[in-house]
């Protein structure tokens, strides 16, 4: 199997075990593309309109023929479009670039029952130590990064970083400790491509019409309320496929 050809989890539309990740959402800014744009490009309406719908309550009847295919293309293209942006601001590298489009391009449905039977085995078999990705973006130390959490602060450091460079720190930490416990003989070289290729998409849509997301993006940590949660474990367990 490979990277191409064994998809991410994307269910339409997510970022968090962005594989990993429960903290790839995890942005005092907010997610990685706003729910609103997607919604509005797979409308064909304004991100205004899809909010006057929202707040008057006709959102869920516009979206009744949109289909978990129509949310995935329009998803797709906005955080393609996100992507891009970064790439060209020099926010990422083109490799970083190149990485998430691979995540967010893929889709879940080609994995096998035995292959979500792996990744829950491994579930926790690899995990990323988020607070040294934050310390190395905010050129800080980890002991400082933990010093803010303790004290409040972390998420007003973070605004400051670009939310897509975030993500690619997060996603190149993920693969490198892949990689790490794959050369350590602690995974094989089947699951550290299963892994790879099958973790958690940049966000999550399930059936016809809406499906799930907060109240400004999709997936990862925000949750129903759309709120940066900083208080997960700095270790994010990878293995999880659900």
């Amino acid at each position: 199997m490979t990277r191409t050809k064994k998809t991410v989890a994307i269910a339409v539309g997510g970022l968090a075990a962005l594989l990993l990740l429960g903290s790839v959402l995890a942005h005092p800014r907010g997610a990685f593309v706003d729910r609103s744009d997607v919604l509005a490009r797979a409308l064909g309406i304004t991100a205004e309109e899809v909010e006057q719908a929202r707040e008057d309550g006709t959102l869920k009847g516009l979206l009744a023929d949109v289909t978990r295919d129509d949310l995935r293309t329009a998803y797709e293209a906005e955080a393609t479009e996100v992507i891009d942006d970064a790439s060209a601001a020099g926010d990422i590298t083109s490799t970083q670039a190149d990485r998430l489009k691979e995540v967010v391009s893929a889709d879940r449905g080609d994995l096998t029952d035995d292959d979500i039977a792996t990744l829950k085995s491994l579930r926790g078999a690899v995990t990323v130590d988020r607070t040294a990705v934050y310390a190395s973006l905010l050129g800080i130390t980890s002991d400082e990064v933990e010093a803010a959490k303790s004290d409040g602060t972390l998420r007003d450091r973070l605004a400051d970083v670009n939310r897509v460079a975030l993500v690619a720190a997060l996603v190149d930490a993920r693969d490198a400790a892949i990689d790490a416990a794959e050369d350590a003989g602690d995974i094989t070289t089947e699951q550290a491509e299963l892994l790879r290729d099958a973790g958690k998409g940049f966000g999550r849509f399930s059936g016809k019409g809406h499906g799930h997301w907060g109240k400004r993006g999709f997936g990862g940590s925000c949750g129903n309320s759309g709120e940066w949660s900083g208080d997960k474990k700095d270790a994010s367990p990878v293995g999880d496929p659900a």
